[in-house]
């Protein structure tokens, strides 16, 4: 886990841009969590960094290895519609930027949007996203995303997300995008609405794309060197994404069980299927960000494990090669069964009988759920003072029963599936870093005071791996 700390190579053009195009595994949280110690550019020299990046433009150079930005997708007679949709989002940022008091001055902000939100770099940026952030956080189905047809918040975290593993300039650019970036995403109209009580109803029938936006522009903004936003993400933006799952219903939205015939299956119950799959997926993802700020910065969970009833998500594996008119949208498909949701699966951890059985063929991702919600546990526990020897043998012994799902559905299995290497395939270490947290007079755990705002570093975190990186600690 030290390597998410102190990756093997850095420079001053971001640590997203650094890493594009590089295998991850070693590197499991270098994308999200080094970030902020790696995006160290000087912001006092405005016209040096647009400088930089009209250089890098006009050379055209493409070294940095992004292909043909058309290439698969054919924006026959709908070029215009993508056209406009960048135009509105370049707007967008400039009323924000002109509007807030931002760390980035409008006049880059204006340059950067300009230089990013254009159609011929639109699609390989797209591209970008998919390639390289969708492999950590697979809360979009690719197969039927449409670029031509999404909506402009979402385009436009995507389009950012995607520079930031782009070209060192497109990464420069999109770096001072992100404050005005974050105020038109949740400042948007689609968004506001999905809060207001009234917008509340079957999660298949609410377009989930401003809540993905917001999702992903706060995980671009809490790892951001700038002290304040990263803040205010964590104490004000990310309550109001959880608000709005909990409008929506998400945190106990199942998948269907029941047979489902083609003919019952016509382009609106695919296309509500879809959306389920995604919000099932988003939801789960926002409680591994409610974890990690507990687990990094020691902030107090806002969701309970008991209201996570939501279903823990498809395999990405299965979901890969099914297309949005697929029969078995909605459904759980993969090939054998598993436990339902995280609060079951707490349950049976934490239990006092060891119903092995129950929990199915687990993969990856539900194993990194799983030892997320125990490191939830322990947060808890600890800032309520019931953390005493008892509970901590309560949940040793949790840990333990993890430990052998994990070896025995992960060590023992024939590899990561087809490819994928997000890097929640490295839950082993979450494993780890709970073990270290349970020894008497853990220093991150005595740190954390009751001020449920937290701590705005990690420096903790990381001082008690590079404390105990020798350590052997038997599962």
């Amino acid at each position: 886990m030290q390597d998410y700390f102190e990756p093997s190579t850095k420079d001053n053009q971001g640590a997203y841009a650094n890493y594009a195009g590089h295998d991850a595994t070693g590197q499991t949280l270098a994308y999200s969590l080094i970030g902020q110690d790696s995006w160290l550019w000087d912001y006092g020299d405005r016209d040096h960094i647009i400088d930089h990046i009209v250089e890098a433009e006009s050379s055209g150079s493409m070294k940095y290895g992004i292909s043909n930005p058309a290439e698969g997708y054919q924006c026959l007679g709908s070029e215009s519609r993508l056209a406009t949709a960048l135009k509105d989002i370049t707007s967008g940022l400039l009323s924000a930027s002109a509007s807030g008091s931002w760390f980035t001055a409008h006049p880059l902000t204006a340059y950067s949007a300009e230089t990013l939100f254009t159609t011929d770099k639109a699609p390989s940026l797209i591209d970008s996203y998919f390639d390289n952030w969708h492999t950590h956080c697979p809360i979009l189905h690719r197969p039927s995303f449409d670029m031509e047809s999404v909506s402009p918040s979402l385009l436009a975290a995507m389009i950012l997300m995607g520079a930031v593993y782009s070209q060192p300039h497109l990464a420069m650019a999109a770096r001072t995008c992100l404050d005005a970036a974050e105020e038109y995403i949740f400042g948007h109209p689609d968004y506001t609405r999905l809060s207001d009580p009234v917008s509340r109803k079957k999660a298949g029938l609410v377009d989930m794309s401003p809540l993905q936006a917001a999702y992903t522009i706060a995980v671009l903004q809490q790892w951001d060197t700038h002290e304040e936003s990263r803040r205010r993400i964590r104490l004000s933006r990310f309550p109001s994404i959880v608000r709005v799952a909990r409008n929506l219903g998400l945190t106990g939205l199942r998948y269907s069980h029941s047979p489902v015939s083609d003919a019952d299956c016509d382009d609106q119950d695919c296309r509500a299927a879809v959306r389920t799959e995604e919000s099932i997926r988003l939801m789960n993802w926002i409680f591994l960000v409610d974890t990690s700020h507990a687990i990094f910065h020691q902030t107090l969970p806002l969701l309970k494990l008991d209201e996570l009833t939501v279903s823990l998500p498809n395999s990405e594996d299965s979901l890969s090669c099914l297309s949005a008119q697929s029969r078995y949208w909605g459904k759980r498909i993969d090939s054998s069964y598993k436990i339902p949701s995280v609060a079951d699966g707490i349950t049976l951890l934490m239990g006092d009988a060891w119903e092995l059985g129950r929990f199915g063929l687990l993969e990856h991702l539900d194993l990194f759920i799983l030892i997320s919600a125990l490191h939830e546990i322990i947060f808890r526990a600890y800032r309520a003072h019931t953390l005493d020897r008892r509970y901590k043998t309560v949940i040793q012994r949790a840990l333990s029963r993890w430990r052998y799902l994990w070896d025995m559905n992960i060590e023992g299995s024939s590899g990561l599936e087809k490819g994928f290497r997000g890097f929640y395939t490295q839950a082993d270490e979450w494993w780890y870093l709970a073990n270290l947290f349970l020894m008497d007079d853990c220093p991150v755990l005595k740190q954390a005071s009751d001020d449920s705002s937290g701590r705005d570093c990690m420096d903790g975190v990381y001082n008690l791996i590079k404390q105990f990186s020798d350590l052997d600690i038997a599962g």
